[in-house]
């Protein structure tokens, strides 16, 4: 029984066991279920995300593709406008090595001509010291007159390049008082009194000029100032220069600056003031005799004593001019304006032979003394064209035909005139024995034409 009792109780046991188990088993089947459905929805839950995030991240990642992409062209495209932009510094390198060769052989050069610069300075300064050195009455000589134009032309030359120098500086007062004078015999009064009047502004003597030298030089500038106001009819601003002249000559004895200073009293007829500047200027020369600036001094002085009686017109001033100006024909015969001069008057006393043969010598001087060649100033080449034409009229028939070429050549450069503004220069006229306006040198001239030796009415 006991047995029986324990197999039906393991039995009962088994079956409540087993009961549980298909409890259980049921249990963890729905479970199961329950996690298979859950695992599922899960799975596509999970499925969908990632279907979201692949087609998220495909986006993302062709985004990226393209970002890449641009980068890629950018960084291309950078690479290559490095390469390209090395290749042009190479290129600008090379060139800059080539323009700072350039630039060298251009310094080089800008150098040397710096160097001819201030040697061709220095050459002009030298020969305006030389030049400075002349005294006035060698001033037309020949060979001085080629030295004057071919230091203004070295000057004008010099002009051009001096903007490279490496200081710009003015010339001495040497080289400007040499350039006045120079433009004075090459018709150029305006010019020459801008360069003169630098000149005598000036107080002290260049650095290595004497003292002496100096005053010799400020002297001759205002010479020359003078000159140049008298030919232009201005007196009183002549007289003014003139006095200057004088007072800054070193000696005190300036006798060409007292000559022409009683020239301008005649010119402007005050007669009594001229005739005691000419007495101070024959006390201050030697009688006869001296070198040839002396003899010409004496010249000058006795022809304007006699200017000044033919001038008046005296009952005797035929004899008196005559006296005067034959001493001159005496001592100095190669003075053609003074022997024309005494034919003028041998002609106005009826001495005919007389006045022909001092009217042939009178031309044949001025042929020989070459003046007709090389006289550049205007004003006194046609004052000598008229003297020569007025002699040629009255000489032989040879020199009458020649007489007339030369009267056509002073009638056709009153043209050329310098003028200071719309001042005309005017010119010395051997009938009327004065300065006379370009109007009526050419009445003049044909005066000379029809025979006539003076003209009385001329003048102001």
């Amino acid at each position: 029984m006991t047995l029986e009792k324990e197999s039906a109780v393991t039995i009962d046991s088994l079956k409540e066991s087993n009961t549980a188990n298909r409890y259980l088993l049921t249990a963890f089947s729905a479970l199961l279920a329950i996690l298979v459905t859950v695992q599922g929805a899960v799975s596509v839950s999970q499925s969908r995300r990632e279907s979201r995030r692949d087609a998220a991240d495909r986006v993302g990642v062709d985004r990226l593709s393209d970002i890449l992409g641009i980068l890629h062209q950018t960084l291309v495209s950078r690479l290559d406008a490095e390469t390209e932009a090395r290749e042009q510094a190479k290129q600008a390198h090379e060139e800059m090595d080539s323009m700072r060769k350039q630039f060298g052989a251009i310094e080089v050069f800008f150098k040397r001509q710096k160097d001819i610069i201030e040697h061709a300075r220095l050459a002009i300064e030298e020969t305006a010291t030389v030049l400075s050195e002349t005294p006035r009455h060698g001033f037309r000589s020949v060979s001085v007159l080629n030295e004057l134009r071919n230091f203004s032309q070295r000057v004008d030359a010099f002009m051009d390049f001096a903007h490279y120098e490496q200081e710009q500086r003015p010339f001495s007062t040497r080289v400007l008082y040499i350039q006045g004078v120079a433009a004075h015999y090459s018709n150029k009064p305006e010019f020459a009194k801008k360069q003169l009047e630098a000149v005598v502004i000036s107080k002290d003597p260049e650095s290595n000029e004497l003292k002496a030298a100096f005053d010799r030089r400020v002297a001759t500038a205002y010479y020359f100032l003078g000159l140049i106001e008298s030919n232009f009819d201005n007196y009183e601003g002549a007289l003014s220069h003139f006095e200057q002249a004088r007072v800054h000559y070193p000696s005190g004895q300036d006798v060409l600056t007292k000559i022409l200073t009683a020239d301008v009293y005649v010119m402007d007829d005050k007669f009594d003031k001229a005739a005691t500047l000419i007495s101070e200027v024959e006390k201050a020369l030697p009688v006869s005799g001296g070198g040839q600036t002396d003899r010409r001094q004496r010249s000058r002085a006795k022809l304007l004593k006699a200017s000044m009686f033919i001038r008046n017109r005296q009952p005797d001033w035929p004899e008196e001019a005559a006296r005067l100006v034959n001493e001159v024909y005496q001592d100095d015969p190669l003075y053609y304006y003074a022997t024309a001069t005494l034919a003028q008057i041998r002609a106005q006393q009826k001495r005919s032979d007389d006045a022909r043969q001092l009217f042939r010598e009178a031309y044949e001087a001025i042929e020989h003394s070459g003046d007709l060649v090389t006289v550049t100033e205007v004003r006194i080449r046609i004052l000598l064209l008229m003297v020569a034409g007025m002699c040629g009229m009255h000489g032989d028939d040879a020199m009458k035909v020649r007489a007339e070429d030369h009267l056509q050549a002073a009638d056709g450069l009153r043209e050329s005139l310098p003028k200071i503004g719309t001042r005309v220069c005017t010119v010395f006229s051997h009938l009327g024995k004065r300065n006379e306006s370009s109007e009526n040198i050419h009445l003049d001239i044909e005066r000379i034409r029809n025979g006539e030796l003076f003209h009385w009415e001329s003048g102001k």
